[in-house]
């Protein structure tokens, strides 16, 4: 009688209500956290260069509303953590988890729904991490004072397709130009064999190349040391100039985060192009600290439901205080490894390490659950 289906099915709806109740306050604080914290520490970037009142609420909308999904991704583990612990705190408070094992039902069977919903709301943080944050780069890499618009930047020996180094004393990412730009093309000893220069070069999203303004390529004819003071040898007319850096390119590798920015495929197809990365190091631990981020936002919550799951009464405080305890713990380490994962030799070892150390014992925890 316990067991019928019918009890079970409205245990299940109440503790998914309750935990998608939770979930979505953790949110709104979470995030609303984050938010004035941050425009407490950056309000004056905002309010610079003569805005207008309408002006400044306009740029301070558009940028939390964009870095409100990299903050989700940043704190969903924490989050789905937080929701499961207050539903089942909430049953413990109101004495309802006793009712709930007085009527023969496991603590198990109570904590599979919120472990089922935590798995659905976890793709939650796939599709913000993987599809809406790359679509949103470019908006993401903006300073607190570019919220309406993107400040230039220069930019200087960029290693380009056939090991050619591109410069330009600015680059508007507005317009997506660069002024006095200047390639030097070099052969296989790493030595100048040509220089290309151009007044200014406007991307061409069709054509997919840089359109030239009284762009020339010098090329080496008779010694270097009179290429390289004179310019003025073998000179021919060039109107576009074919490159793997497009302005995206350019407005996220002016973050020092930007591959963070980027999908597990972008960042596959980053590999292999090698000459756009500083430290290929970096792409590999991103690669590795992306797969391992779910599997790290579940053992958030196995780590956390065990401390709330008790058969005898037991202080809410005491449960909260040692699943912040652990939880925290493992956050800890994963920070520290995901940011130290790129300046070592192992950087998928050290990716995984808080799973290969906490795994073990979130299964014990749980495995202790007396039912």
């Amino acid at each position: 009688m316990s067991f019928s289906r019918l009890p079970i099915k409205t245990i299940d709806r109440y503790l998914l209500r309750g935990f998608t109740y939770s979930y979505v306050v953790s949110v709104v604080i979470m995030i609303s956290l984050y938010i004035v914290l941050d425009l407490f520490a950056n309000l004056d970037e905002f309010t610079g260069d003569k805005k207008t009142t309408f002006q400044i609420i306009k740029d301070i909308c558009s940028y939390y509303f964009y870095h409100s999904f990299l903050y989700f991704a940043q704190v969903a583990g924490m989050i789905t953590l937080v929701a499961g612990s207050f539903t089942l705190a909430r049953l413990q408070r109101s004495n309802e988890l006793t009712a709930m094992i007085a009527g023969g039902i496991s603590l198990y069977r109570v904590a599979l729904p919120i472990i089922g919903a935590g798995v659905v709301f976890n793709t939650l943080w796939i599709i913000d991490q993987e599809v809406i944050i790359p679509s949103i780069a470019d908006k993401l890499v903006r300073g607190h004072n570019e919220a309406d618009t993107r400040q230039s930047f220069e930019l200087w020996f960029l290693e380009d397709r056939d090991q050619t180094l591109l410069s330009a004393m600015n680059y508007d990412p507005n317009t997506k130009t660069m002024y006095e730009l200047i390639a030097m093309e070099r052969d296989a000893n790493g030595q100048i064999k040509a220089k290309i220069s151009a007044d200014s070069a406007v991307w061409d999203p069709e054509m997919k190349y840089w359109q030239l303004t009284r762009g020339f390529r010098y090329a080496r004819t008779i010694n270097e040391a009179d290429f390289v003071v004179a310019g003025q040898m073998g000179r021919t007319r060039l109107d576009y100039y074919e490159s793997d850096w497009q302005p995206e390119d350019l407005n996220l590798r002016r973050n020092a985060n930007w591959i963070w920015f980027l999908s597990l495929n972008q960042l596959t197809d980053l590999l292999k192009r090698p000459h756009l990365i500083m430290n290929v190091n970096d792409v590999v631990s991103a690669r590795h600290v992306r797969l391992t981020q779910p599997f790290l936002n579940m053992l958030l919550l196995f780590l956390g439901l065990p401390f709330f799951l008790n058969r005898a009464p037991h202080s809410v405080l005491v449960s909260v205080g040692l699943c912040l305890l652990v939880a925290i713990g493992c956050f800890l380490m994963a920070f520290v490894s995901q940011t130290l994962a790129s300046s070592t030799a192992y950087p998928a070892f050290a990716a995984w390490l808080p799973i290969l150390v906490f795994g073990p014992v979130a299964a014990v925890l749980m495995e202790n659950v007396k039912t």
